[in-house]
């Protein structure tokens, strides 16, 4: 039998350099042929692999800028490291790619720890350069051969995949082996865990510091907003009323895949102290549930300044979805385009600059406006280009009408030195979010699916200054918007509240979206004084 496997090495090693050559696929048929016919003794936790010769060898290593263009000798990290080495079928597998971002991920960790991890298959040196290029990998790969390394611990097996944890000392410590098969059995991600737990208990405890005792107002802050913070969760705290998520992603770390960091923000908010902060939630992305909670601070501090995102319109519920897109006309009604075209240079600049101001005085009054129709803005695209979140539409269709009637009084009593008038389209759309999450930069509720692309749609129909809205959805909204369909024109709303705007609803016909299989009729709201 042992001369049989040495034939059966020789041939396969020397069938590996022929199709090198000419099948660029040759790895798969090798992986497969090496895992049934080369065998050998594996090691036992507490056997040295110091006293296998191939453990002194050198193998070509391609994995990242440390170590590439150069070969890995393992025995090298004797005495110096502890070694992570994991076994797996080929680069281009699905699973195999998991395992490696998965220890991409926590290579800090083991670093930390005195360790080197090290990935090894029988993929050719070029394959593992793109692999690993692809991916970012912190750590080498090492191009193994039948016979080679993966000799020491029992051959190349096509049907499992295998970590090694092998202490300085060349002891192999710890030996974890999963199924290669769908499910739980071959969960890549239990090798990265398993493997950093055998490497903290050999690195020990953490060596004892001196006792270091903070004061002043920052710690107390910090314990201020600690009371307010759940179990499970990570707030982080910017002391200002504008909340910025640039210098957020500045201070959290850039992991990937399940470690990567997702926030949520949770508003700015007055706190006991008097103190005026933003604070936005932490969490690794394999905790996303975490945030279905969504726990709101409402009611915890003193008070609400912006709503964060768990105090928006809850994506399980039906929801009003409006888009805003302003623009920029002069009194003769010339557009901004118009405009420029007909401008100089300077005066370019200079009627851009009104354009931005504006603009921007709009953006000011809408978001002063949505606190009291209990509006969300999930995100602004662009200078005044938003989308925003009602729970109802009848509280859509009141922002929209007021902040209209408000622009409306603004361009008809300008200021003395504002030749331009800004109006704004919108459109609103009503019904079930197909889901909702926080915005992965922003951490500001988002909401996705047919409801919100309606909407956005509506609002491209509009004209400027023009409130167009879904005919179906407010008829589904049960809420005080209230018309019947017999006066084909006009249709005034009923159950209005005292002082507030009248409104009336205007059919404009049907309209065929992009995206949308059937026609949708389409309303016009206007204020009725």
């Amino acid at each position: 039998k042992k001369s049989i496997r040495q034939a059966m090495a020789q041939g396969i090693e020397k069938m590996e350099e022929m199709t090198q050559q000419k099948w660029q696929h040759s790895y798969f048929l090798i992986n497969i042929t090496s895992s049934l016919f080369v065998r050998s003794k594996s090691l036992v936790i507490g056997d040295y692999v110091t006293r296998n010769r191939k453990w002194f060898a050198s193998y070509p290593a391609t994995g990242c800028s440390a170590f590439c263009g150069s070969d890995i000798t393992p025995s090298a990290f004797l005495g110096q490291k502890h070694v992570v080495m994991f076994f797996y079928f080929a680069d281009r597998t699905a699973g195999c790619q998991m395992e490696a971002k998965y220890f991409r991920d926590y290579y800090t960790y083991f670093t930390q720890e005195g360790a080197e991890v090290i990935g090894v298959s029988l993929d050719g040196e070029e394959r593992h350069m793109a692999h690993a290029d692809s991916q970012h990998l912190p750590y080498p790969l090492i191009s193994d051969r039948p016979g080679g390394l993966n000799a020491i611990f029992g051959g190349p097996n096509v049907l499992a995949r295998s970590t090694y944890v092998i202490a300085s000392s060349g002891e192999l410590v710890s030996k974890y082996t999963t199924l290669m098969v769908p499910g739980a059995l071959s969960d890549p991600y239990s090798h990265v865990t398993n493997a950093l737990a055998k490497v903290q208990e050999l690195s020990g405890p953490a060596p004892s510091a001196t006792k270091a005792i903070y004061t002043g107002s920052d710690v107390e802050l910090c314990n201020e907003v600690c009371d307010l913070t759940d179990g499970g969760h990570i707030t982080f705290i910017q002391q200002s009323e504008n909340a910025n998520t640039v210098d957020l992603w500045d201070y959290l770390p850039s992991h990937g895949g399940a470690s990567r960091p997702s926030i949520a923000d949770l508003g700015t908010h007055e706190l006991k102290s008097s103190k005026v902060v933003s604070l936005f939630a932490v969490t690794p992305s394999m905790l996303l549930e975490r945030y279905a909670q969504r726990k709101s601070l409402r009611g915890k501090t003193e008070r609400v300044v912006r709503p964060g995102a768990h105090d928006a319109p809850n994506p399980n519920d039906k929801v009003a979805i409006v888009f805003t897109f302003p623009t920029i006309a002069d009194k003769t009604g010339n557009s901004s385009r118009e405009l420029s075209a007909s401008s100089s240079g300077s005066s370019i600049a200079l009627s851009k600059a009104k354009s931005g101001k504006r603009i921007e005085s709009y953006v000011v009054l809408g978001r002063q406006m949505l606190s009291t129709f209990e509006g969300y803005e999930c995100q602004e695209v662009g200078q005044g280009n938003c989308m925003l979140a009602f729970p109802t539409a009848a509280q859509a269709l009141k922002w929209c009408v007021a902040v209209q009637a408000k622009l409306t009084e603004q361009n008809k009593y300008p200021k003395r030195d504002d030749s331009l008038i800004c109006n704004v389209k919108m459109g609103i759309a009503f019904g079930k979010p197909a889901y909702g999450k926080p915005h992965s930069r922003t951490g500001r509720q988002d909401y996705f699916g047919p409801v919100v692309n309606l909407a956005a749609r509506i609002a491209k129909e509009a004209k400027p200054g023009q409130v167009l809205l879904d005919s179906e959805g407010v008829s589904e909204s049960g809420d005080s918007i209230v018309f019947t369909r017999e006066d084909e024109e006009v249709i005034p709303l009923a159950r209005r509240g005292a002082g507030e705007t009248r409104i009336a609803l205007t059919r404009l016909g049907m309209f065929q979206f992009k995206g949308f299989r059937n026609a949708r009729e389409v309303l016009q709201a206007t204020a009725l004084g």
